[in-house]
């Protein structure tokens, strides 16, 4: 099986403006306690994540309430030039219901519109952000699961097996992911 990790780490990736540097501090060491323990502080948006209904929609649906079909499933890696070239958002078939765009660019409120009749139940991109906050609010708003900040630099166009599960927080609007394709 060959594995590609598509994700941006957590620590090392500028957050978007505005949202605070995260920081992993050692409260327990080896030397001194016997084991190491550490403290996470990040926004939530930090890294590769996934976006809930909650970040745009008051009394949406939170991280962990997201049916995990949408971050675990067979997925179409295309180049967001390619496709605005063409204009064409469809899903090649309801067997893959995930899309993630190559490119470090923002969808477009009309793209966005278009991508919430294509079939799709995820869309994810490079980009720090899907969209601004009409296109968020579009896609959440149609139930579209929403993945920012992946790194697809090593991964061909193509079909693939996608796996990023959201860590299940409870209330939370975002939730950091360990995104990897896997070669079919």
């Amino acid at each position: 099986m060959r594995i590609i990790d598509v994700t941006k780490g957590q620590l090392s990736t500028p957050p978007y403006p505005g949202d605070p540097q995260p920081k992993l501090t050692r409260v327990r060491t080896f030397r001194k306690d016997g084991f190491n323990l550490s403290e996470a502080k990040m926004c939530l948006h930090a890294g590769t994540h996934a976006d809930a209904p909650l970040h745009f929609l008051e009394g949406g649906a939170d991280v962990s309430e997201i049916p995990l079909d949408r971050f675990l499933n067979r997925c179409r890696v295309s180049s967001i030039n390619e496709l605005r070239g063409k204009g064409a958002y469809q899903s090649p078939s309801a067997d893959v219901p995930i899309l993630l765009l190559k490119g470090e660019a923002a969808l477009t409120s009309d793209e966005a519109e278009t991508l919430i009749g294509s079939g799709f139940l995820t869309v994810g991109v490079e980009s720090s952000s899907v969209g601004d906050f009409a296109v968020h609010t579009a896609l959440l708003s149609a139930g579209i699961a929403v993945i920012e900040n992946l790194d697809l630099t090593r991964a061909k166009e193509g079909e693939y097996l996608f796996c990023g599960l959201p860590l299940k927080l409870e209330g939370a609007e975002a939730s950091p992911i360990r995104a990897v394709l896997v070669v079919l």
